[in-house]
């Protein structure tokens, strides 16, 4: 209960500080200045303290096993923290984030936990050159996950029932250099029941691979991609989210969705939607059960190809195009589609259980299979079959 900082380092290489207390004090509870390098941070408990738990600056620093609960601030803020490695500590219920990193670089998040943390859950914020593997962000109000660095990997994390998004990993929002494209592989994370937003919410991204990931019952979007180009979004699912599975939009070109399941989403399975979102590739996925149309293409998107997809038993329509003439539909397997009205407009909305709705193109829908449950093809404007 000391009127500043409970344990305070400065100017000190080397050191170690192992199982102490740090509980209520006026400032944080540890506090290890910029000129301190090389420190181990071992086992120690700051409990509420009226700023951070733990407020460690520098390079090299080792931080393990320590605990932050209910501090008036961060549970660990770790801004300038470079070439460190923190493993195994547990943020718990402060009133901003658990973990904040915001300007971190070089250093390596393994097994961590946040827990109802009043901000994010972690906040990487434009740190650059991180690894996080198996972290744990549950319950936090902000979100789980948050980064607008380049370079940084994300691997076997996961995000439940936080309320924002489970990963909002988002370039646009670095204001040193808003037209940074970032980079760094997304793969085996889990983003599970999170509220108000997406499980993962993925802008201004450019040649990443985007691998093994798992949307699951979030509140909105499972994958919500904006902005990216030149990506890899392999073998991910996206299931039982409350809109799409994948949507598309913003200018997002370039892209290729290949071997992903969509599936009992309350919207469609996959849709590229809004502006411009060209030359994107959506093969051999699997759409099923979704509530809206297996995968619908709107707006001005151009030169899409959609090759070899099984779409089946969707409530609204198996493949609905009504962006621009050019795209390519073939080889794609449809069955047990359906509309849920039995009225058919010229624009072949509630279409009978049209399988499939394509724009008016010579290069539309060859080599597609149509199976029991719908008519085949409608074209708009036409009210053909």
């Amino acid at each position: 209960n000391n009127g500043s900082d409970g344990f305070q380092i400065q100017d000190a290489d080397d050191g170690t500080i192992m199982g102490n207390r740090a509980i209520a004090n006026s400032s944080d509870g540890f506090d290890v200045f910029s000129g301190a390098d090389g420190i181990k941070i071992l086992n120690n408990r700051a409990f509420r303290n009226n700023s951070d738990g733990f407020s460690i600056d520098g390079e090299f620093h080792t931080i393990r096993g320590n605990r932050a609960e209910t501090n008036e601030s961060d549970g660990f803020d770790l801004s300038d923290l470079d070439k460190s490695l923190v493993v195994n500590n547990l943020a718990r219920g402060n009133d901003s984030d658990g973990f904040d990193m915001s300007s971190s670089d070089d250093s390596t998040f393994l097994r961590n936990v946040a827990l109802n943390n009043a901000s994010e859950g972690f906040d990487l914020d434009c740190g650059n050159a991180n690894k996080f593997e198996r972290n744990l962000a549950i319950g936090n109000e902000d979100g789980g996950f948050f980064s607008c660095g380049d370079r940084n990997e994300f691997v076997n994390n996961r995000a439940i029932e936080n309320q924002s998004e489970g990963f909002d990993l988002d370039c646009d929002d670095d204001p040193d250099d808003p037209d940074t494209n970032c980079t760094g592989p997304i793969i085996g994370n889990r983003a599970i029941r999170n509220a108000d937003d997406e499980g993962f919410e993925l802008s201004d991204f450019e040649k990443t691979t985007i691998s093994g990931n798992k949307a699951i019952g979030n509140n909105d979007e499972g994958f919500q991609i904006d902005d990216t180009d030149k990506t890899l979004f392999e073998n991910n699912l996206a299931r039982d989210n409350g809109e799409e599975g994948f949507r598309v939009f913003a200018d997002s070109d370039s892209n290729t969705f290949k071997n992903n399941r969509s599936i009992g989403n309350a919207e469609d399975g996959f849709k590229i939607s809004d502006s411009d979102s060209d030359s994107n590739t959506i093969i051999k996925n699997t759409i099923r059960k979704n509530f809206g149309d297996g995968i619908d293409i709107d707006g001005d998107s151009d030169d899409n190809v959609i090759d070899g997809n099984i779409v089946r038993n969707n409530r609204g329509t198996g493949i609905e195009n009504d962006g621009k003439a050019d795209t390519v539909i073939k080889n794609n397997t449809m069955r047990g589609n359906r509309t849920d009205l039995a009225g058919r407009g010229d624009d072949c909305d509630g279409g009978f259980g049209a399988a499939a709705v394509l724009a008016d193109s010579a290069d539309d829908g060859f080599g597609n299979t149509f199976v029991t449950g719908g008519f085949a093809v409608c074209t708009p404007g036409t009210g053909d079959e």
